[in-house]
């Protein structure tokens, strides 16, 4: 069974992330997102929820896999994420996140691509990055998106020194846009968030979008493909499990 689903709610599109687990991204999710991505994208909805199961948006890239695979297949792996990160950043029609739980390292930075979060107000969850204390750093499209993301004076901690946040402090840095207070509410309030947003023109919203992020993602591709040589060769993950 596919570990993404679509819903269709009026002209909302939702799109349900469950893998039974943590959510964790690896070739099949990313496939699966992907497909989503290209059905809504040619179809008639006008914006889309992306949403992840309770107890976890994502937890990140798979690190019991990762370490396993040669690194032609990391590296295609990796590439995948961060094409899938960039999509979500620049996607034509409104994007809502909404997370009912963790989103963490590669999962925080899916979050952070979303136009709109909504988010659980728990004390159990907790949004941020923890690549650079895993010895992995953070560099290219995926960082400039969590940049847009928070709020200028938190962006040391949550980019560099790796704080971990509640959904409350993660709506005072800017990442979420509102809180619930119950689990049922986080997505039925995501696509009420959406559906203002479609009486954007389609056009006018897709060109503006990529008019105001893709000089963005192209400079940060363009440093870290720079940095990248300054890496170890073959698999950073290597040496990470879970």
């Amino acid at each position: 069974m596919t570990p993404v689903q679509i819903e269709h709610d009026g002209s909302v599109a939702v799109v349900r992330i469950d893998d039974g687990k943590a959510n964790a991204i690896g070739p099949t999710l990313l496939t699966a997102l992907g497909a989503a991505l290209d059905e809504i994208e040619q179809g008639p909805a006008r914006s889309v929820v992306l949403a992840g199961r309770p107890g976890f948006f994502s937890g990140g890239l798979d690190l019991k896999l990762l370490p396993t695979l040669p690194p032609d297949e990391m590296r295609a792996t990796s590439l995948a994420f961060v094409a899938l990160v960039e999509r979500v950043f620049l996607f034509p029609k409104p994007i809502v996140a909404a997370s009912a739980g963790h989103a963490l390292a590669g999962g925080f930075m899916l979050y952070c691509a979303a136009d709109l979060r909504v988010a659980l107000d728990d004390e159990r969850s907790r949004y941020g990055l923890t690549e650079i204390e895993a010895g992995i750093p953070i560099i290219g499209p995926t960082a400039a998106v969590v940049i847009a993301a928070v709020s200028v004076p938190a962006r040391i901690e949550v980019l560099l020194h790796g704080r971990r946040m509640t959904a409350v402090e993660a709506h005072a840095v800017g990442v979420v846009h509102e809180t619930m207070t119950t689990a049922d509410a986080v997505v039925p309030r995501a696509v009420e968030r959406a559906r203002p947003l479609e009486r954007l023109g389609a056009a006018a919203y897709a060109i503006s979008k990529r008019a105001l992020r893709e000089a963005t993602i192209r400079q940060a591709r363009d440093v870290g493909a720079a940095l990248a040589s300054q890496l170890s060769q073959g698999n950073p993950f290597a040496g990470l499990r879970r």
